[in-house]
């Protein structure tokens, strides 16, 4: 490879170092909103459903919000921030409203439940989000422990989903339970179904020593709450569950239970943004590997190839084919026409070969078209 070259694809993977480094800075930020939304949304579904009469959470609601807008703040996306405030208005109307009126009472009822749902939307939007700065701005493999971290994080959604239904249920007055009762009941069905689902992919598809870590956090820490929680998976009676659960104390076991997954959550983190690091590292040696390799052919020298075709042989292909296809991108339309048939075809030679490069032509090349 020319020196003018090397010096193209050295700072080629400066700028990806720099980007990536922007990436996971975003990944990050994205991680922390996830959780705040998380938050506010099981606080605003009680505090609507209390329409204010609950201090416990008007007060947590406050602290939570601005929790948010930081986290907002991080991520600069001005339409996601717009939604969050919709919902907000929303949700500050609902609890102003008269309730002189009888016929207001199937939206008063409705009211949390809508706030639920826009905040469910909300949280999938910000783990698609999530999941395409993983997968595509990090340019990271699908491995298990990546798969393991995409359905972990769905599942942790999944149970603070279940949090802010059942907080919101328990803090709804009867009458208004009563005039929602199927739809509650509807929504119950779903968010178990994902509980059940994400549960069942994490023990089907995790390697096993993977999920032995992880094991501990898909059991409901309180006795109370997988008693709670099994009478509901068995005849989905939300009116027992009154009688038996406070709306603080199904807050506090929840919250609990959510804060413990939040911490095998980040230790999964930990260990994807290691492997990140590491596929980065051999993307470099491979990026020198084949600038050996141009080096070596272009040079005729057998030995040398060989060197470099033993180097490559202990590298995934998957690292070396994502090398070779960003190395063919950087080059020209017609240039990269030119060499990606040389590169694809000497690459699968010194893969496949053991004797030394073929040796140069007397007769000069022909120019390029």
């Amino acid at each position: 490879m020319p020196a003018a070259e090397q010096e193209v694809a050295g700072a080629a993977q400066a700028a990806r170092g720099a980007s990536l480094a922007v990436h996971e800075a975003g990944w990050a930020s994205t991680r922390r909103l996830l959780h705040h939304i998380q938050r506010e949304r099981g606080t605003s579904v009680a505090w609507v459903a209390s329409r204010g009469s609950l201090p416990y959470f008007g007060e947590r609601l406050l602290r939570t919000r601005k929790a948010t807008d930081e986290a907002l703040a991080e991520v600069r996306d001005e339409k996601l921030v717009l939604r969050v405030m919709r919902r907000r208005a929303l949700i500050d109307a609902d609890i102003a409203r008269e309730e002189a009126d009888p016929r207001a009472l199937p939206a008063l009822a409705a009211a949390p439940l809508d706030a639920l749902r826009e905040y469910n939307a909300i949280a999938e939007e910000i783990i698609a989000h999530d999941e395409a700065l993983l997968l595509d701005d990090l340019s990271v493999e699908a491995s298990p422990l990546v798969h393991a971290l995409l359905i972990f994080t769905r599942l942790k959604d999944a149970v603070a989903m279940m949090r802010g239904f059942l907080t919101g249920m328990l803090a709804l007055p009867e009458p208004a339970l009563r005039e929602i009762y199927s739809r509650a009941v509807a929504e119950l069905v779903f968010i178990l179904h994902r509980q059940w689902e994400y549960v069942s992919t994490l023990q089907a598809k995790t390697p096993r020593e993977l999920l032995a870590s992880l094991s501990a956090a898909l059991q409901l820490k309180s006795d109370l709450l997988a008693e709670v929680q099994s009478r509901l998976v068995s005849d989905f009676d939300l009116t027992a569950v009154r009688s038996t659960l406070s709306v603080q104390k199904c807050w506090e076991l929840y919250t609990a239970q959510v804060d413990g997954l939040q911490v095998v959550e980040v230790q999964l983190e930990a260990r994807v943004r290691t492997e990140i690091a590491e596929a980065e590292t051999q993307r470099v040696e491979a990026s020198r590997a084949l600038g050996d390799a141009a080096l070596a052919i272009a040079a005729a020298d057998g030995a040398g190839a060989m060197g470099v075709a033993r180097r490559l042989a202990s590298m995934p292909s998957a690292v070396i084919k994502s090398v070779l296809l960003a190395r063919l991108a950087e080059l020209g339309p017609g240039e990269a026409a030119l060499r990606a048939g040389a590169l694809l075809a000497d690459g699968g030679a010194l893969g496949e070969r053991a004797e030394p490069a073929p040796a140069a032509r007397d007769e000069p090349a022909p120019a390029a078209p």
